[in-house]
């Protein structure tokens, strides 16, 4: 995710923490959802490319393993 787009959900989420001590309990409800769906979208990015990039490190390292039994059985 771009900079400017993690600090522009940064900053809603500032805005909704700020707004949430003056709201009334109905609508708090719906703050705190939003404010979970934002830190979901601020800590997916970090974690999905470190979970990606070892799984397909090890489906790269695991296929040249297997490519290289392969021909040397045949050899």
């Amino acid at each position: 995710m771009l900079r400017k787009e993690r600090e522009l959900l940064r900053q809603q989420l500032e805005l909704l923490a700020e707004q949430s001590k003056g709201a009334m309990e109905k609508d708090l409800s719906e703050m705190s959802d939003s404010m979970c769906e934002i830190y979901k979208l601020l800590n997916y990015t970090v974690f999905t490319i470190a979970a990606q990039f070892a799984v397909y490190t090890y489906l790269v390292v695991g296929l040249l393993v297997l490519l290289k039994k392969l021909f040397l059985c045949k050899s």
